[in-house]
């Protein structure tokens, strides 16, 4: 079985050109996020899954600073509508049966990030 080690599956991930435009602070919480998510998920942790875990653990624990929904509407001189993308958020991943979808902050209502993180119920 391969180690499940956090800075090594976010390497491997799509999103690696992202995270190294993070400043440190961000990357250990990041870090942290992924290590929290590994032990809760210990039962899919298989050498099978390791490739498709890397993207998938990295793209859920990820804090997001730039919302591509609110420079494109920017862009076009609609940015009202990224808190309604917001909303469309809250409503898909808010009522699914085993896990929790939490966040503190979405740019698109005034926050300086989209902190979306999932919690097992």
């Amino acid at each position: 079985m391969k180690k499940y080690i956090p800075a090594q599956m976010i390497r491997k991930s799509r999103f690696i050109t992202f995270f190294e435009t993070w400043s440190e602070n961000e990357k250990a919480q990041l870090i942290t996020q992924m290590n929290r998510l590994i032990k809760e998920n210990q039962e899919y942790a298989d050498s099978n899954n390791y490739g498709h875990l890397c993207n998938l653990l990295t793209s859920i624990a990820m804090i997001t600073h730039k919302c591509i929904y609110q420079q494109l509407f920017a862009k076009y001189g609609m940015p009202e509508m990224t808190a309604r993308f917001c909303k469309v958020d809250d409503m898909l991943y808010s009522d699914l049966p085993r896990a929790e979808f939490i966040y503190t902050q979405q740019i698109g209502n005034g926050g300086d990030m989209c902190d979306y993180s999932y919690k097992k119920r």
